[in-house]
Formats: structure tokens, C-alpha cells, sequence
């Protein structure tokens, strides 16, 4: 196990997969002012807007920043941000530190500190993780 506290995008990860990784660059960027969120669920570039470093953000940035007036449905965002290589990469570094296992017949786990999650599917719900510590 990794003796190092895990950040932000990992701990999303561990979460809820991939989508958790997008909503929280979406979030943490929009609560920094970085990006704005219209009432019709468009999010829209800031002229000023600076990524952390992270790549989930800088994925975020680079999309608004295509349109910058019309700007993008955040489920657009989500799904791109999702699918990137780098947040893929976040699963790869936690299976690395021992943090995840792939899943395997329904079932996948993944470990925090003292804390670990148990996923498990079934044909009627949907992936949800139960937390032990």
C-alpha cells in the first residue's frame, strides 16, 4: 500500500470510476472561477482560466476553450474527460500502489489508507461501492 496521502483525482476515482474523476475537475474548476456554468448545463471557458496541472482540468480547459462563447453541455465535458487516456491512467497508478483491482467476475475492490470499497454488479444495479474500515 502507498504510504503517501492520495490526491484529489484519485480519491474520485476510487469513488466512482472515471465520471467522479470529470465531475470533479468540472467542480473544482468552477468553484475557482476558472470556468462558468450557465442554468441551461453549458459550462463556458474563462478568458483568465489556469489549470492546477492536473490532466483531468487541463482536458476540461482545452474543450471550453474550443468554443469559447458557446461553450460546451456539461455532459459533453463529462463524457470527454471520462474517456481520456490520462484519467485511465489514474487507474493504472492506483492498481500500481495496490489501491485497485480490476474487476472480475462483478466484482472490483479498491483500498484508501484503512479504507477499502467493494463494488459489485448485477444485471438490475448499477456498479456501488460498500465502504469498509
Amino acid at each position: 500500500m502507498r504510504e503517501a496521502e492520495l490526491h484529489h483525482y484519485e480519491v474520485a476515482y476510487l469513488a466512482g470510476g472515471p465520471a467522479r474523476v470529470a465531475d470533479t475537475a468540472i467542480g473544482l474548476l468552477a468553484g475557482a472561477g476558472e470556468v462558468r456554468v450557465s442554468r441551461g448545463g453549458l459550462l463556458r471557458h474563462v478568458r483568465t482560466a489556469v489549470s492546477s496541472g492536473f490532466p483531468a482540468e487541463d482536458k476540461v480547459l482545452a474543450l471550453l476553450a474550443e468554443t469559447p462563447k458557446s461553450g460546451h453541455a456539461v455532459r459533453d465535458v463529462r463524457a470527454h474527460v471520462a474517456a481520456a487516456p490520462a484519467t485511465a491512467e489514474i487507474k493504472v497508478r492506483l492498481a500500481g500502489w495496490a489501491c485497485w483491482s480490476t474487476p472480475s467476475q462483478g466484482r472490483a475492490s479498491a483500498c484508501a489508507g484503512s479504507c477499502c470499497a467493494t463494488w459489485s454488479s448485477s444485471r438490475s444495479a448499477a456498479w456501488r461501492p460498500t465502504w469498509s474500515c
